[in-house]
């Protein structure tokens, strides 16, 4: 039984897919079963680190330039952070080292000066402050404020996203740390959650001012065609490689890194860096209430004027962006730029129920007490908002049932026949069919799946096929509605009364349970009015993770890693590289080391892109129990290799000899190979491992033709 990688902060969110080099499988592939090297080398990746092959680490004296180093805080591409004390004056500090391995690049060192010179002239509450630089022994140094509190990147990633106010809050902060940037002549170049420091209180503070340049005169960069920054939060002329670079381009950083506090991802993604750049350049600029309806106007219009394409069209100073931001978070109009921004660009599409019109109108007439106006009054966490919604509907909904008893109501029976029984709303969107309903306080969405013909397993050629994944036709006679993600500790917990999890937090999805509770759980809802509700079937689960799709080990995107969490690629190296027998134990030595990154683990459901079907996470994050048993070893009974007429219900009941339970999906911690639309594996039915949880689905109940 493979043993459990333990999952410390591992309820944080990962590196955005712009800063994760992708991994795929190289078609027809040569490689043995277990997962043999398919593409890079370890000389590739110590490249895109940054990091000279071969070269050792220098020793790194107790004390350096008078500070003496107490333990290591963090580590990038060129420098480490230390918290160290000051040998005379005992003051904490976080000393900053460039790396003795990068420091002979000129680039770098020049760099890591520049640094230090435009941090020694900003002092504002707003800006990291810089106490002490120097070189010592060839060691370059800088002592800087030890600001405690981590930064907004980890914020995000323990929340998933911030609320409205507090996110206000946060950017009030950071632009006025940038209009003192800005008064001191700089251009900061490189804003970002990563780079926004909060101390104990919460205060944050801007930093790593590495691509700092002089807004004029000789420092200013004078030659276009280069560009430096994070391409996510890089404004166009920035991409562009201007010569004149001004502070309207931090100006856009900054309604990016609005964006993705209130949204938890960023406003442009992609493969590559190539494809963000792309965007950045041609797509207009995103509206967070596509996401989220619950933000307000105001906020929008800021971020649409602060991430325009032409700079001119932005905000030219800090200041006004401040004045804006601030009336925004009063819920007053805005000085700069309309009160309200353009309505989101892709609505959801109307509900088609007399229930959800009634909620719709119960949400529509709920008024601020305090006088202010709506936007200010919407301004609160959107899950806590949803929740309070979600409890006024269905009391609402209890009522409207109640009074319906033994009563026709013409057309509005004729419309809830049409859905199923449990579902509140039903409608139809870019995936496709769509129901939603509430269960122990918590929305649930699931997808509709309908019956179709499809190829099962996998062809001789897929790189890490398994022996046992014979391709074979499964025709699914009927539909089934599938729960878009896999079941959130938030769910669970609210059903169950416990949350087994090792990881905790309300959007990760519940981990540690046993076939066994995972039926119960099933068995629960069932109980509730969602009448069959159950595992999936092996079938039903790879269909679904295909998303109609009949070829390929992934389901039809651009690249595994945009649909699943995966591995990171030195992790994906270490098990394609390691010896059959060896992989999964070295692996879970490897995420044992790295578990202090902060980047290991699962992560919230519904971060990365949905399927065709509107399914998420098939791919990576945990493991999915399924309701069929198994050997270990056989491939699939030849019962379920045709369509004939005998055959035809294929989808109707799962497989039951063996001694395992299949589980599906792949997890966090394993290489794409791994997380194939057709890679099973075996577990004990009474395993409780922290990577493997489950969804729902419930069959047809003859409603939806």
């Amino acid at each position: 039984m493979p043993l459990t990688p333990q999952a410390a902060g591992a309820d944080g969110r990962p590196l955005p897919i712009s800063e994760q080099p992708t991994v795929g499988l190289q078609p027809g592939a040569t490689v043995p079963t277990h997962l043999a090297p398919t593409q890079g080398t370890l000389s590739t990746i110590a490249m895109q680190l940054r990091i000279t092959p071969g070269t050792a680490n220098r020793s790194l004296p107790e004390v350096i330039g008078g500070y003496r180093r107490l333990r290591l805080l963090g580590t990038g591409g060129m420098a480490q952070v230390f918290e160290a004390e000051h040998t005379t004056l005992t003051r904490k500090v976080a000393l900053k080292l460039l790396k003795p391995n990068v420091a002979e690049s000129a680039d770098f060192a020049l760099r890591f000066l520049r640094e230090s010179h435009a941090m020694a002239q900003v002092s504002h509450p707003n800006v990291v402050a810089i106490y002490d630089a120097g070189e010592v022994d060839g060691l370059m140094y800088m002592a800087l404020e030890l600001v405690t509190g981590g930064d907004l990147h980890k914020l995000l990633k323990r929340r998933g996203r911030v609320a409205v106010d507090d996110a206000l809050g946060y950017l009030i902060g950071c632009t006025k740390g940038l209009d003192a940037i800005h008064q001191a002549g700089l251009v900061h170049r490189d804003i970002k959650p990563a780079n926004i420091f909060l101390d104990k209180d919460g205060t944050p503070k801007m930093g790593d001012l590495g691509l700092a340049r002089a807004a004029d005169g000789e420092d200013r960069m004078t030659m276009t065609g280069n560009s430096w920054g994070t391409p996510s939060y890089m404004s166009p002329e920035q991409v562009k490689g201007v010569a004149d670079l001004d502070i309207r381009a931090d100006i856009y950083s900054l309604g990016a890194t609005l964006y993705t506090l209130l949204i938890g991802v960023e406003p442009y993604v992609g493969e590559t860096s190539y494809v963000i750049t792309h965007k950045v350049l041609t797509e207009p600029p995103p509206d967070p209430r596509t996401h989220d309806k619950t933000i307000p106007a105001q906020v929008a219009a800021v971020i649409t004027k602060a991430m325009a394409k032409d700079r001119a069209g932005r905000y030219q100073t800090p200041r006004e962006l401040l004045e804006d931001l601030e009336r925004a978070r009063g819920g007053q109009r805005l000085l700069h730029t309309s009160a309200t921004a353009a309505p989101p660009s892709a609505p959801a599409p109307a509900p088609r129920s007399s229930q959800a019109e009634v909620a719709a109108a119960v949400l529509a007439s709920a008024k601020p007490s305090s006088g202010k106006t709506t936007g200010r009054a919407l301004s609160v966490d959107p899950t806590a908002l949803k929740a309070i919604a979600l409890l006024l509907v269905a009391g609402l909904l209890w009522l409207v049932w109640h009074s319906m008893q033994g009563t026709a109501v013409g057309a509005a029976t004729a419309t809830t026949a049409e859905r199923p029984a449990w579902a509140v709303i039903d409608g139809i969107d870019d995936h496709g069919r769509f129901a939603e309903a509430i269960a122990g306080g918590q929305l649930l969405r699931l997808r509709w799946c309908s019956p179709l013909t499809f190829s099962m397993g996998s062809p001789p050629d897929e790189a890490g096929r398994q022996a046992w994944e014979n391709l074979h036709q499964v025709t699914l006679t009927t539909g089934f509605w599938m729960l878009s993600t896999e079941v959130t500790q938030g769910l669970y917990e609210s059903l169950m009364g416990a949350n087994p999890s090792s990881a905790k937090g309300a959007t990760l999805p519940v981990e540690g349970v046993s076939v066994d509770e995972a039926k119960a759980f099933c068995a629960k809802l069932a109980g509730l009015g969602f009448t069959g509700a159950r595992l999936p079937t092996e079938r039903e689960w790879e269909f679904a993770c295909r998303g109609g799709t009949n070829t390929g080990p992934f389901a039809t995107k651009p690249t595994p890693n945009e649909q699943g969490w995966m591995a990171p690629t030195e992790l994906v190296q270490l098990w394609r590289t390691s010896a059959a027998d060896e992989a999964e134990s070295a692996a879970i030595r490897w995420v044992t080391q790295h578990v202090g990154d902060g980047e290991l683990g699962i992560k919230s459901v519904a971060g990365l892109a949905a399927n065709r079907f509107g399914l998420f996470d098939l791919h990576g994050n945990v493991m999915e129990w399924c309701s069929d048993a198994w050997d270990g070893q056989s491939p699939y009974p030849e019962g379920a290799t045709n369509s004939t007429a005998a055959n035809a219900n294929a989808n109707a009941n799962a497989n039951t000899k063996g001694d395992l339970n299949i589980v599906r999906g792949g997890c966090w911690f394993y290489p794409p190979e791994r997380c194939r639309a057709a890679s099973r594996l075996g577990l004990p039915g009474d395993s409780t491992l922290n990577y493997v949880g489950f969804r729902v689905v419930i069959p047809d109940q003859g409603a939806v033709k």
